[in-house]
């Protein structure tokens, strides 16, 4: 198993009147897949005092190695030093202080130096959202921009781009919380602060949101017709050229987008929003309920589920709610038609409904999960709290390796 090697320095015993004191953080970033030096890795220093800090950061250069200095003043008794490297792609690795991995700064006028190596890996990110193409073509999105990808062997990390030398062009470490594609080589993850990413079969890249917003949900019917939603009641809608806000008649947050056609569009939300696009305009649908909706999808106009707090069932009249045998916040629903339907949620939570009845499906995990998708009934994905996988196929759900790594080892 590849490791993260650190050296995490505190700052301890030093009086009121000690002199400044110079710290460089130097050192190489590797990839953790197979060894070669990661480019452009942004490394950041974080003083973990009672005002916490964040010392500029430097980005690695083409060989890996990156280099950084920051000065510390005063009073530094019982001060720590936290080290986190962040790659578009790549879990964000941070580290703590621990009695065993610890070198002690003393606050001299000498530069002193801490040197370590990193190793990047896709590691225990938060996954919160799953699509494919196909059985041999799956992606996961989650925590600090992490993208883990499926090619029906193994689950690997993703970059926003890499040469033929496997070095590495980062770009976002916002968290991604949801995507949704037409094919594999055009797939659309959006996330916090109004990101979108796009991945055209080669690369991924950052799209012109127009939003600083959160967006949650992503879904569309072909590649000049996207919708993304989000909080404060966003909506924006993708042309083929360009994203552009909808007016959605709500201030609430929307967390999940779903339709059967380009004239037939839900988004559900806070405090039991449910509204439904007629490709003319955006209007409220009263859901009966107040309760937060995470989730929605159907089969047809007169087959909808949303979750949440509990299950909701549209029949092409109205909005009722399902007896689903839990009151365990639900975050996914998916499913392959009316009779086979998965919704996911906390704890490890796995429902299904057969077409007459909503029951419980042992998972073997008790971490909570946010998102599920499959290509039929045996090859269905729930993913989650640390980077947890599970399939199912047809069977039983059993875990899948997400290829991270969580090593961690003190050098110095």
């Amino acid at each position: 198993m590849r490791h993260v090697a650190l050296l995490v320095a505190v700052l301890a015993g030093c009086g009121l009147t000690e002199p400044e004191i110079t710290i460089r953080v130097q050192g190489t970033v590797t990839a953790a897949t197979d060894g070669t030096a990661v480019q452009g890795a942004r490394v950041e220093v974080w003083k973990m005092a009672f005002t916490p800090f964040l010392a500029e950061g430097a980005s690695s250069d083409a060989a890996g190695h990156y280099s950084l200095s920051f000065v510390e003043t005063g009073y530094c008794s019982e001060r720590g030093f936290g080290i986190w490297a962040t790659c578009g792609g790549f879990q964000t690795l941070s580290f703590a202080a621990a009695f065993d991995d610890t070198t002690y700064i003393g606050c001299t006028d000498e530069v002193q130096i801490i040197d370590f190596q990193l190793d990047l890996a896709w590691n225990d990110a938060w996954l919160l959202g799953v699509w494919g193409s196909s059985p041999a073509d799956v992606y996961a999105v989650g925590s600090d921009g992490a993208i883990g990808h499926y090619d029906g062997t193994e689950w690997s990390g993703m970059t926003t781009g890499a040469t033929e030398d496997h070095s590495v062009v980062c770009g976002t470490s916002e968290e991604l919380l949801a995507l949704w594609g037409t094919s594999s080589s055009d797939i659309y993850a959006v996330g916090a602060h109004g990101t979108i990413l796009h991945y055209d079969g080669t690369e991924w890249g950052a799209m012109t949101s127009g939003t600083d917003v959160a967006l949650l949900g992503v879904w569309g019917t072909s590649s000049s017709d996207v919708y993304a939603v989000g909080h404060h009641g966003t909506i924006l809608r993708y042309d083929g050229t360009g994203w552009n806000e909808m007016e959605s008649g709500t201030s609430e947050s929307l967390y999940a987008v779903w339709g059967t056609s380009s004239s037939d569009v839900y988004a559900v939300g806070y405090n039991g929003t449910i509204l439904h696009y007629d490709g003319a305009e955006w209007g409220a649908m009263p859901s009966g309920t107040d309760v937060r909706l995470n989730a929605v999808w159907g089969t047809s106009s007169s087959d909808v589920y949303a979750v949440g707090g509990t299950v909701f069932h549209y029949d092409g009249t109205e909005w009722g709610a399902m007896p689903s045998g839990t009151d365990v916040g639900l975050q996914a629903v998916w499913g392959t038609s009316s009779s086979d339907v998965y919704a996911v949620g906390y704890n490890g939570t796995i429902l299904h409904y057969d077409g007459t009845e909503w029951s419980a499906m042992t998972s073997g995990t008790g971490e909570s999960l946010y998102a599920v998708w499959g290509t039929s009934s045996s090859d269905v994905y729930a993913v989650g709290y640390n980077g947890t996988i599970l399939h199912h196929d047809g069977s039983e759900w059993s875990p899948m390796a997400s290829g991270k790594t969580n090593q961690l080892r003190g050098v110095g």
